[in-house]
């Protein structure tokens, strides 16, 4: 294997990408990091439809592919349809931001893992599950309930 800057990888280089492929933080290998990203994706794309279904209402044009959703939006939504969540609530799920350790919301936690798969995030993800599971219910159950 060469350390050349194109062509092959080197051998850190392909045991870095291996390693993300094939490691105990998998979520095929951990039923909590499955149910944590069941859950959110849920959440995030009921908002989505939420927000969108406002945007349409006041005249706004819709998000679509790449647009941001903001969890201002995603409140504002909420509290015009009467759904019962609090602006607090909706923050602790789908803020992004710099988020600290033990404290990141279910958003930033989502995006670090997907886009990064860093065994800290997955660490975080399987030890506060019930935690991040259940503010993810108080979204999804306020859905539910909608009228």
């Amino acid at each position: 294997m060469s350390d050349s800057k194109f062509g092959v990888l080197s051998k850190a280089q392909f045991r870095g990408l291996t390693k993300l492929v094939d490691d105990k933080y998998s979520i095929i290998r951990d039923e909590r990091l499955r149910q944590f990203l069941s859950s959110y994706i849920d959440c995030e794309s009921s908002a989505r439809k939420l927000v969108n279904y406002h945007r349409a209402v006041i005249g706004q044009k819709v998000l679509v592919g790449k647009d941001k959703l903001q969890y201002t939006m995603i409140y504002n939504a909420a509290r015009n349809y009467k759904l019962n969540i609090t602006k607090d609530e909706v923050a602790h799920i789908f803020k992004s931001g710099n988020g600290k350790r033990d404290t990141i919301t279910p958003r930033e936690l989502r995006n670090a893992y997907v886009h990064n798969k860093s065994p800290n995030d997955a660490i975080e993800i399987i030890s506060r599950n019930r935690e991040l599971i259940k503010l993810m219910k108080v979204w999804l159950n306020a859905i539910d309930t909608a009228k």
